[in-house]
């Protein structure tokens, strides 16, 4: 079985896993899966929408480059669902 490389064993991404028998390296920074997450979730504070609050970052597979960010949004003549309420 594999090692972590953060130390996270949930994380099984191929550039995360160490060999058999190879000793975890110190982590001094939060990996970035979770700063990915977090990008994620201040995006979903700025959604329109009270009921769908939904943040998207699109990476490359290595992990290495934001190829895209966003959160909903109502389309121009569309009401927002939050004025649809009843």
């Amino acid at each position: 079985m594999s090692v972590a490389r953060d130390g996270v064993a949930a994380n099984t991404h191929a550039l995360n896993l160490l060999p058999t028998g190879a000793a975890v390296p110190p982590v001094d920074r939060i990996p970035l899966y979770e700063v990915y997450m977090r990008m994620a979730e201040e995006l979903a504070k700025r959604s329109t929408c009270v009921r769908l609050q939904v943040g998207t970052v699109v990476t490359d597979q290595r992990l290495e480059n934001v190829l895209a960010i966003g959160a909903p949004r109502p389309a121009s003549c569309a009401p927002s669902s939050s004025s649809t309420r009843g």
